[in-house]
C-alpha cells in the first residue's frame, strides 16, 4: 500500500500509527474500486461484548481480516458507543 497518503501518522510509546481514516484513505486511493466490508459477529447484551470482523477486498478477493473487540461502559466512549468504536478498531 502506498504510505505516501497517511498523513495523519502518529508516534505511539515509540512506533508509528497512521490513523485510521487515514489508512482507509489511502486503501482508497490505491484500490478505487476496493471494498472494506464490516460484520457484527457478537452482540451480547448481557456481558456488553461487541466483536466485529473487517475484511479488505480487491478485485472480488479478500485482501486482508481483521476483528475487534469492545465491552459497553469500559471507557467513556464505550458507554454510548461501544459498537462503533468496535467496527472502526476492526477496520
Amino acid at each position: 500500500m502506498d504510505t505516501s497518503n497517511m498523513s495523519a501518522v502518529r508516534n505511539l510509546s515509540s512506533a508509528d500509527y497512521s490513523t485510521i481514516e487515514s489508512r482507509v484513505k489511502a486503501f482508497r486511493s490505491e484500490h478505487e474500486n476496493g471494498q472494506i466490508l464490516t460484520e457484527l459477529v457478537k452482540n451480547d447484551d448481557t456481558t456488553g461484548e461487541v466483536i466485529f470482523k473487517a475484511h479488505a477486498v480487491v478485485d472480488g478477493v479478500i485482501r486482508g481480516t481483521s476483528h475487534a473487540m469492545e465491552v459497553r461502559g469500559t471507557s467513556n466512549i464505550n458507554q454510548t458507543s461501544h459498537l462503533e468504536y468496535a467496527e472502526t478498531n476492526a477496520i
